[in-house]
């Protein structure tokens, strides 16, 4: 890509006219413009970015959007205003060679990001397995200690160790996640 300065509208008309059939979605123009544009964001950016720029066009009359049946997405088309709002801009040509290197770069990231992410739900669900398994002794020690309401903390003890297999299983599965995925 040149150093020039290139405006959004460059990138999703491009990304329009590259795809080339009739009707299209935002998720079709983000990867567009990732791989084939190299925009300089990750995948859930460009998502982001196109999603705005595409509601921008149908504000201006220059794309349709219908609802696409079954699933929460939109379908937009060009409009002939687009045809015309078009020969205003400046097209950008896909770039060659770097797409393979960038998908590549931005996987690592995405998995550096969900690990660290996967990371911090097991911190948090060691910390909650400790206030779990310190309620549970509390409950026990108060069964021995005040009998009279014995059944009543017997009781919430229990609870405390249903709460205590469940939150192990989650931690359980987020470490086998782990050492699957990213050893």
């Amino acid at each position: 890509m040149n150093n020039r300065v290139i405006t959004p509208a460059s990138y999703i008309f491009s990304a329009i006219i590259y795809f080339g059939e009739e009707n299209f979605t935002s998720n079709d123009l983000a990867i567009i413009l990732v791989e084939k544009f190299s925009l300089q964001k990750d995948y859930l950016k460009a998502k982001s970015f196109t999603y705005n720029q595409i509601q921008n066009l149908v504000n201006k009359g220059l794309l349709n959007k219908v609802r696409k049946n079954n699933i929460y997405q939109y379908v937009y088309s060009t409009t002939p205003e687009f045809k015309c709002a078009m020969e205003s801009v400046e097209l950008i040509h896909p770039e060659t060679g770097i797409t393979l290197q960038k998908t590549v770069c931005d996987t690592i990231q995405i998995s550096n990001d969900i690990k660290i992410t996967l990371k911090s739900l097991i911190d948090k669900y060691m910390c909650e397995l400790e206030k779990i398994s310190g309620a549970k002794e509390i409950y026990e020690e108060l069964t021995i200690i005040v009998p009279e309401r014995g059944k009543e903390f017997r009781q919430l003890s229990i609870e405390q160790s249903r709460k205590f297999i469940r939150t192990n299983e989650k931690l359980n599965t987020l470490k086998n996640i782990v050492d699957k995925n990213f050893h």
